[in-house]
């Protein structure tokens, strides 16, 4: 329930919410947003790796993971939606592409992903580390 304090109706001031949708203002992204940052989360556990993807309105059809030497690339190109007349478009990207550089102890067979609710996960698991040892001379 909210309470309203009664005023004349020359003194309401009514505001118009959709004025300052159709007028971008300074530090705001422009009008045709084409590509996006994919924004990461990496995180280091005892026996993998644990990339996040945040990635909304993508399918897992729509992205590629590709993993070159020590580079991962995750891509994603889907086709823009021109039915709609925005007013105001700041996500709903139609590209993006992410590279990591992932340590080379690492084993790449074991590289896996899932993607659930626009979050796309990428485990890479930990390989065997070059164990220090002492070298006899002879």
């Amino acid at each position: 329930m909210t309470n309203v304090m009664f005023r004349p109706l020359s003194q309401i001031q009514r505001p118009n919410h959709f004025k300052s949708f159709a007028n971008p203002t300074v530090g705001q992204m422009p009008h045709q947003v084409k590509k996006s940052p994919a924004f990461a989360n990496i995180k280091e556990f005892d026996g993998h790796f644990l990339i996040s993807l945040a990635i909304p309105g993508f399918n897992k059809s729509n992205v590629e993971i590709k993993q070159e030497n020590n580079i991962l690339i995750v891509q994603g190109k889907q086709e823009a939606n021109n039915e709609a007349k925005f007013l105001k478009k700041e996500f709903a990207p139609t590209e993006f592409t992410r590279t990591f550089t992932i340590p080379e102890d690492v084993n790449v067979d074991s590289i896996s992903a899932t993607f659930e609710q626009g979050i796309l996960n990428i485990t890479i698991s930990k390989g065997e580390k070059a164990q220090p040892k002492k070298i006899e001379i002879l």
